[in-house]
């Protein structure tokens, strides 16, 4: 596709956080009494959660933006189950112990990057449980498991992806016996285990907490628990940093007072809005990486020295995201230089076109697009589909905002 120079002006109503319909999915899954959960956007991931959570007993019902959800029955078959997840990494971590909270055999597939992020924080976990695991299989086999998690003592490191420590916070509730969770090192994305723990105490499950350990009672209940699912700041992100730099996009469905990571972006962007040319601005990126690649955007058009630091996790994403915002940026004309845990921006004062790829990364495209609203020339883009994974609606609102792009 092809992306011409625009500015951008209108209203648009960002999708329901990601992260929150995860969440509030999964655990309204858990519960006998029906749930209602309202403003669920549709994504490719949000699909992949449904339909897993479908055949491990949940009942479902769609009217348009609203899902009503209840326990309706434990698969207790004999027959293994099979769980597509696409390429959301969310999906599979949450619901691989999850899905072994009953004894059983089940196998996880997904596409494009997922067999290959990591997983490895759950292997002693498995392990201890004595449940039976394999990581390697034909076409894209993330893993397959045979057994029953078990309750017990458990330590997890807190920098690999805050998604293993949630995936346990929603399991092992469901489990005969206590348990309790040590998390080892530094915990990073700390602001999603925080979403996790909120999302848990609606729905009346107790989880109790010192500094770097969670006790975690066993036997519990999930009781039902309705809402409407506030905006995703990580999908705001690219909207507010176009404001910053010009534009003039009223943004809808936000919280002022959300617990998201990506809140963070806020604060990001004043920082760089008033930041000296003389001065050098260290930023530091390891609670919020998914938004990395649109701060870096902004951080490209900041004059004078910025840095992005602690974020060598970008590189296990849907994509080396640490390669790839560097590299789409010199090639739109920004000065960047790619470090080992960190990017550094000499900033300038506008972009020129060419050739780019989004890296099959909806959120490299997304960045690609903002771009073009303050670019010299014209960009051509590789693929802007990979969208669907998280906002499919984006290049309708990029376009209603007055976008200027040419599909081909």
């Amino acid at each position: 596709m092809k992306l011409w120079s625009t500015h951008l002006k209108g209203k648009v109503k960002i999708p329901s956080s990601k992260s929150y319909c995860h969440r509030y999915i999964i655990a309204a899954s858990f519960a006998k009494k029906e749930s209602v959960l309202d403003n669920v956007s549709m994504s490719d991931d949000i699909k992949s959660t449904l339909e897993i959570v479908k055949k491990l007993g949940a009942k479902i019902e769609q009217k348009n933006q609203t899902f009503i959800i209840q326990k309706k029955s434990i698969y207790d078959k004999k027959e293994p189950l099979y769980f597509f997840c696409s390429e959301s990494a969310s999906t599979l971590r949450f619901l691989i112990p999850i899905s072994i909270t009953n004894p059983r055999k089940v196998f996880f597939y997904g596409k494009h990057n997922l067999p290959k992020r990591p997983l490895s924080p759950f292997f002693p976990i498995l392990e201890a449980s004595h449940v039976s695991f394999q990581t390697k299989g034909e076409k894209d086999l993330c893993i397959q498991l045979d057994g029953q998690l078990k309750s017990g003592k458990y330590e997890i490191a807190g920098n690999v992806s805050s998604q293993f420590i949630t995936a346990l916070l929603f399991a092992l509730p469901l489990l005969e016996g206590d348990s309790e969770i040590s998390i080892l090192g530094n915990l990073e994305s700390r602001a999603y285990i925080e979403m996790t723990l909120d999302v848990l105490e609606k729905f009346q499950i107790q989880i109790f907490r010192t500094k770097n350990t969670f006790y975690i009672p066993g036997n519990q209940i999930y009781q039902s628990y309705s809402t409407s699912i506030e905006g995703d700041y990580s999908q705001a992100a690219f909207f507010l940093v176009a404001n910053s730099l010009g534009n003039q996009i009223q943004i809808q469905g936000l919280s002022q007072e959300s617990k998201q990571a990506d809140y963070e972006i806020l604060s990001m962007i004043k920082k760089l809005e008033t930041k000296k040319e003389d001065e050098i601005l260290v930023l530091d990126g390891s609670q919020c990486p998914d938004i990395v690649p649109i701060l870096s955007l902004r951080a490209a058009l900041t004059p004078g020295k910025t840095m992005i630091q602690n974020i060598e996790r970008l590189k296990i994403k849907e994509c080396d995201r640490l390669h790839a915002t560097a590299e789409i940026l010199n090639q739109l004309g920004a000065k960047v230089i790619e470090h080992t845990t960190s990017l550094e921006f000499d900033g300038v004062s506008h972009l020129i076109g060419n050739s780019v790829s989004s890296f099959g990364d909806h959120r490299m495209a997304m960045m690609i697009a903002i771009a073009s609203s303050c670019c010299q020339g014209e960009i051509i883009l590789d693929d802007g589909n990979c969208v669907s994974k998280s906002y499919p609606n984006f290049w309708e609102d990029f376009k209603q905002l007055g976008g200027n792009y040419e599909l081909g």
